[in-house]
């Protein structure tokens, strides 16, 4: 990822601007179908939300879940970073897909079939108590499942 220094403090200095490119998920959907894959959304806070870093750190840096999701998911992260901007139409497009998906809390993920239909989430909304695994073999697990009720 690049980054720009931009005019202004923020603790101790200048909040770096990522140049990330807005989402288009009408894009990633048909190229997910053109594919054979399905789209996974993953709603972080990439420097503040602990929880999202330690799945950063602890599955999505595992080289075993690295080679099934970009086997089988077009994986899209949708950033709310605090240390340093987005784009403005980046973060727009990430605030709306954030509202449309009625996302809460972070971490997130979604995935969509080829009609951009939800059709698995975790945490599930209808939890009480929202928990995230860590544990790269579990996730691959479950989004397997997810993936053979599609093909």
């Amino acid at each position: 990822m690049m980054a720009l220094l931009v005019p202004g403090c923020r603790q101790g200095g200048p909040l770096k601007v990522s140049e990330a490119p807005p989402v288009n998920l009408a894009a990633e959907i048909q190229r997910a179908k053109t594919e054979h894959k399905l789209v996974v959304l993953e709603f972080s806070g990439s420097d503040w939300c602990q929880p999202c870093m330690d799945f950063h750190k602890r599955v999505a840096a595992n080289p075993e879940f690295i080679a099934y999701s970009q086997s089988n998911f077009v994986w899209l992260e949708l950033d709310f970073p605090e240390k340093f901007k987005l784009r403005p139409e980046t973060e727009a497009t990430n605030r709306l897909l954030l509202a449309q998906f009625k996302v809460e809390p972070f971490p997130t993920f979604i995935v969509l079939d080829h009609d951009g239909r939800e059709i698995w989430r975790q945490p599930d909304l209808t939890d009480p108590n929202p928990s995230l695994t860590l544990n790269p073999a579990v996730l691959i697990t479950q989004l397997e499942a997810v993936r053979r009720k599609q093909f």
